[in-house]
């Protein structure tokens, strides 16, 4: 059995736009891998797991480190985007 086409193409797309990214709060790409059908993207670890895990649920966050995580998650998507002039003060 072959990597589907469409799988492999996305875990491509998705190999060249994370090599872009250099972000002390982005997870660091490391190696692309394709071995025995299928297709593996090697990251660094991420000790404090996933943000999503922090989230009670139905809950939320308290103000304060929605806030917090908020910031973080700005400030590194703007480097990347059209407006790479534009200055994000919150």
């Amino acid at each position: 059995m072959n990597i589907l086409p469409g799988i492999k193409n996305q875990a491509q797309k998705e190999t060249l736009v994370h090599k872009l990214l250099d972000h002390r709060n982005i997870i660091k790409f490391i190696e692309y891998i394709e071995y025995n059908n299928h297709c593996f993207i090697i990251q660094e670890w991420a000790s404090g797991g996933e943000l999503f895990e922090q989230i009670e649920p139905d809950v939320g966050f308290p103000e304060m480190v929605a806030h917090f995580y908020f910031v973080q998650l700005i400030h590194s998507i703007v480097p990347y985007t059209f407006f790479p002039n534009f200055v994000f003060i919150i």
